[in-house]
């Protein structure tokens, strides 16, 4: 429940400024384990391979827009009881939106994170998948959950990755952090 909150807040209010608004992609928890064996996940459709702790589980979601359907594909993975999540996520959108500078969609980011009251931007950083821009926010739900935040925008694919961890264990996770984000490459 709590990463479908979060997710409904964090990952769409991609358009602003008069541009049209999307729906998040809620991602459910998958397999719940308390030592994880990390493997390569690839998704040939996504174009896109990542490291993760437990096999992801797939969700593939529909939203209509003010610029038409757009399919939202998500691949969570959740370890103890949810408390420690990794997601991957991608969108393709409609030539209008490509069509807009990449920074006015990656900027769009930090308004939906700044437009939540519920959590405290603590960093954000422009960064780059190769070529391809991308934003880095890293986000906390006070006294709760450190979240980091990765969007790439690779043509007219938004490709977003997403680590949730208990704020007081954020120290003795990075590891795992840093292998999650720095194991993805596109294929």
């Amino acid at each position: 429940m709590k990463t479908q909150v979060l997710l409904r807040s964090l990952l769409w209010g991609l358009l602003v400024s008069g541009y049209p608004i999307m729906m998040p992609v809620q991602a459910e928890p998958s397999v719940q384990v308390a030592q994880s064996q990390w493997q390569p996940f690839s998704d040939s459709q996504g174009g896109f391979t990542v490291l993760m702790p437990v096999t992801p589980t797939p969700k593939k979601q529909t939203q209509e827009s003010a610029i038409g359907s757009i399919d939202f594909y998500s691949f969570t993975a959740s370890q103890e009881e949810g408390s420690i999540t990794y997601l991957v996520s991608y969108n393709d959108f409609p030539s209008a939106v490509v069509e807009l500078p990449p920074e006015v969609l990656l900027d769009s980011l930090r308004s939906a994170f700044v437009a939540d009251r519920n959590v405290r931007l603590v960093n954000e950083e422009e960064i780059r998948l190769g070529n391809y821009p991308g934003r880095e926010f890293k986000i906390e739900i006070p006294g709760k959950t450190a979240v980091i935040h990765r969007a790439y925008l690779v043509g007219s694919r938004l490709y977003q990755l997403v680590t949730e961890t208990p704020l007081d264990r954020e120290q003795e996770l990075s590891s795992d952090t840093e292998k999650f984000f720095s194991s993805f490459e596109l294929e």
